[in-house]
């Protein structure tokens, strides 16, 4: 997302990751959180972290994120959000109050769906501009449909997450099977998607 809509971004490397993952006297936990990053590809950026304490429970986790990116934006203001996060770690509820929060900062919220919600609520909170997925590629087509990343971007992300396949181990042949026809079903979608005006 980091590239942008026209594949030509005049600042890269402004990208902040929030986790409730604890910060600790000796910075082992960010250390490991940007080497993870790096792995990734992803050279530069800011990681505002967690608690200890706010592990307890995902209401917890959600308002010590929603304290950072508070604080995040109190600093740069002028910046629009794009959250991504995960449906089993308090990313929803954020993503609620992130909208309740900031109505004309929030681009759109990706939720990584790792609970199977069903469509019916996927669709509602669709409505809201917040974006469940199974796969990258799904991720990526709703991105390019809400004008946050070019075609081009979109058809990278659909090629690595096709050849992220054969590199992930699994736990079973139909959970392989089941990821696979996911994949396929996001990269059809990404050939006929198109960017809202």
């Amino acid at each position: 997302m980091d590239a942008g809509p026209h594949d030509a971004p005049f600042s890269v490397g402004d990208l902040t990751f929030v986790t409730a993952r604890p910060t600790d006297a000796f910075g082992l936990i960010e250390t490991a959180t940007r080497s993870s990053l790096r792995r990734a590809g992803i050279a530069q950026s800011s990681v505002i972290t967690g608690s200890f304490l706010t592990l307890l429970t995902h209401d917890l986790m959600a308002g010590k994120k929603l304290a950072n990116v508070e604080h995040y934006h109190a600093l740069f203001p002028e910046y629009q959000l794009v959250f991504l996060g995960d449906s089993g770690q308090g990313d929803v509820i954020l993503s609620e109050q992130l909208w309740q929060r900031f109505p004309g900062t929030l681009r759109a919220a990706f939720i990584h769906d790792v609970v199977d919600t069903p469509a019916d609520k996927r669709a509602a909170y669709a409505a809201e501009q917040i974006f469940f997925h199974d796969t990258y590629a799904g991720c990526a087509v709703q991105a390019f449909e809400q004008g946050l990343i070019s075609r081009a971007g979109l058809d990278r992300v659909v090629a690595e997450t096709r050849a992220g396949l054969d590199a992930v181990a699994r736990q079973s042949p139909e959970q392989e099977a089941r990821m696979r026809t996911l994949v396929e079903r996001d990269a059809a979608a990404a050939a006929s998607a198109v960017p809202r005006p």
